[in-house]
């Protein structure tokens, strides 16, 4: 709700969702939270003597990490006790699980989720020979469940945000130009996809090798973006195989990135590292 009153331009109803969120966040880590961190789905509210549920749910600690609920201090914690638990969500909630695997730096696990045959997801869904997200994990022809439903697009925005590195920026004003923030994927993934955009596809393609790294990026007309590449200064990237000048972006001592702002175009990103 803060995100929607700040893009209508309402900072007094956005700054009030804010508090609101953090007081919600204040309370669920006070009453819904076990000794060890771990989330529980609910309290006993028949006789309100407030004794905690014996269940804690994938769901609800998928949901605490994916919107910034848990405390850092217990972010790993309750980061494992998610993963330990496979794919315990419906797929309507798969987006906060695959986003949760993320937020807890667990990457590979993220990817493992998404790739595993061998267990109820969405590889076991292609495998079968679907052609979208079921309903349900294991549907019933006898109930009706629907084997093309609007929950598997989930699946693409955590390939599209954590796989390849894009993620939606608001833009300028009301009605501006479509925003990208692009950074490289995590690990050691060489990785290419197309983004759909207002004003357009852009296609990114991430390449790795070695120490090496490199971007081929295709913006849209009437579109920008924000690039970041590993490095510690702007001289040190290549774009078109020239290396940029000092003026060109801005280096991140905190994360070893250098974020390049770039309009529409097609862009040919290079860097070493070592």
């Amino acid at each position: 709700m803060a995100q929607l009153a700040g893009l209508a331009g309402d900072a007094a109803g956005a700054a009030a969702q804010q508090a609101r969120a953090a007081q919600l966040a204040t309370a669920v880590n006070g009453v819904l939270r076990r000794s060890d961190g771990i989330y529980i789905d609910g309290v006993d509210g028949v006789d309100a003597d407030g004794t905690q549920s014996g269940h804690a749910s994938q769901q609800v600690n998928a949901a605490a990490l994916a919107y910034g609920v848990v405390p850092a201090a217990r972010v790993k914690t309750v980061g494992a006790y998610v993963a330990g638990l496979g794919i315990s969500v419906s797929p309507d909630h798969g987006l906060e699980l695959l986003r949760a695997l993320h937020a807890a730096g667990l990457d590979d696990v993220l990817v493992d989720t998404l790739t595993n045959t061998r267990i109820p997801g969405w590889a076991h869904i292609v495998a079968t020979g679907g052609t979208f997200t079921w309903e349900v994990w294991v549907p019933s022809d006898d109930i009706g469940d629907s084997m093309s439903h609007g929950w598997g697009s989930c699946a693409l925005v955590a390939m599209q945000e954590v796989l390849l590195g894009v993620t939606p920026l608001a833009p300028a004003a009301p009605g501006g130009a479509a925003a990208l923030d692009i950074g490289p994927p995590p690990g050691t993934l060489s990785v290419s996809g197309q983004v759909p955009t207002i004003a357009g596809t852009a296609t990114v393609r991430w390449h790795r090798a070695g120490t090496t790294t490199e971007l081929a990026l295709v913006l849209p007309p009437n579109s920008s973006a924000r690039v970041h590449m590993p490095g510690t200064r702007p001289e040190q990237i290549t774009e078109g195989g020239s290396p940029l000048s000092p003026e060109a972006g801005v280096a991140d001592p905190a994360t070893g990135r250098v974020t390049i702002p770039v309009p529409a175009g097609s862009y040919s990103f290079r860097t070493t590292q070592g």
